[in-house]
């Protein structure tokens, strides 16, 4: 596999497409008389370039012109609708204020929304009060009507009114039954709305336990990492004052071995 670089004109030679600029530079060299080089812009001014390559070869032009200009090598070109689309479409660049007015409007809706399950809450509370008293009343006026009912068949009949009258000892037995059993699954559903407002409450402490927990741990090593590097730099900068003293005290030995030699060829010499 050759890693030799191949540019798009290549490409276009393997596929067996003339290049344009090829061809202009074959149709000059092919029409201009020896010793001259035509310009290609002059062919094209004149007309002896065909049209389709003509066009080709501003197509090309313009690719270029566009090329240079998202490299930054040349500046764009000023058009009518820039400032129009620039006032149009904007760019949006965040700043301490507007970081600041997000942060106000996510608590804000963060209060929002707290306000909106409280007051959820209080309908769902109002609701059960409500069905609750209307059970109860319920239940009052069915008593009511039921004694009416005694009544009127006391009086009726009281021959037949001990029959009856245990025949409704057992329907208001079947009825307490029932209201209690109703009482009982009502506090139950209220033990287990608590346990879950208990067990949600906990694993909410528990995230932020945690959370304080990894802050903690990543503070700790940040802490860590910035000790190890400051003891690194003491430690490098320790070991760059003792090779420069070191190498003060071999200058200076070196210096006095000088003084030495020289005193003693001053002596002898």
């Amino acid at each position: 596999m050759s890693d030799a670089y191949c540019t798009w004109q290549d490409l276009l030679e393997e596929e067996g497409v003339v290049q344009p600029a090829k061809e202009a530079h074959a149709l000059s060299n092919a029409e201009a008389p020896s010793g001259t080089s035509p310009d290609l812009k002059d062919l094209i001014r004149e007309g002896q370039v065909p049209d389709d390559l003509a066009a080709l070869l501003k197509e090309r032009d313009q690719l270029e012109q566009n090329l240079k200009t998202l490299t930054g090598q040349a500046k764009p070109e000023e058009d009518a609708d820039s400032e129009r689309n620039r006032l149009m479409y904007p760019v949006f660049a965040h700043t301490k204020e507007t970081r600041l007015q997000e942060k106000r409007l996510r608590r804000r809706d963060e209060r929002r929304m707290a306000a909106q399950k409280r007051r959820l809450e209080d309908k769902l509370i109002d609701r059960k009060r409500a069905r609750q008293l209307t059970a109860e009343k319920d239940a009052e006026a069915q008593q009511k009507r039921i004694l009416r009912l005694r009544q009127r068949h006391r009086n009726a009949a009281r021959e037949e009114g001990r029959k009856r009258q245990l025949e409704r000892q057992q329907i208001e037995s079947k009825r307490e039954a029932e209201w209690k059993a109703q009482q009982a699954e009502a506090l139950r559903n209220k033990r287990l709305s608590e346990i879950a407002q208990t067990r949600w409450q906990e694993a909410r402490d528990e995230r932020q336990r945690h959370h304080a927990l990894e802050t903690l741990t990543r503070r700790r090593n940040e802490s860590e990492q910035r000790d190890a590097a400051l003891d690194q730099r003491r430690a490098e900068a320790a070991e760059k004052r003792r090779e420069a003293i070191m190498q003060a005290r071999k200058e200076a030995l070196a210096d006095e071995n000088k003084r030495i030699r020289d005193a003693e060829r001053r002596r002898f010499g």
